[in-house]
């Protein structure tokens, strides 16, 4: 049995553009002695943002995606926080836009 199955656009980019991220992440721990101190992972190449009823602030979006987080390390006796910062690369950003309706 022979079974079609259909693409969107944004997985079609993912497929055809997979070796090309379109960000890369580095997650830093401000502990020195920290045993995972630092991680790096590429991005896709899609960046999915979600409106509701058809209001996306596309600019605003971009800008908090891109904006440096704080979080907790949660790395084994280190308790201290990481610094992850993302940074576009040099490659083409596919940005998907999806609308849900608004709740009543």
């Amino acid at each position: 049995m022979l079974i079609n199955t259909v693409d969107t656009a944004a997985s079609m980019c993912e497929k055809l553009l997979k070796d090309m991220p379109s960000y890369n992440r580095l997650d830093t721990c401000q502990n020195m002695p920290c045993f995972d101190k630092e991680k790096s992972s590429a991005g896709g190449v899609v960046i999915t943002f979600l409106g509701v009823d058809g209001t996306i602030n596309l600019q605003k979006e971009i800008d908090d995606f891109f904006q440096p987080i704080t979080k907790f390390c949660a790395s084994i006796n280190c308790n201290c926080s990481r610094e992850v910062v993302t940074k576009p690369t040099n490659h083409n950003i596919v940005v998907e836009l999806l609308s849900i309706p608004k709740g009543k």
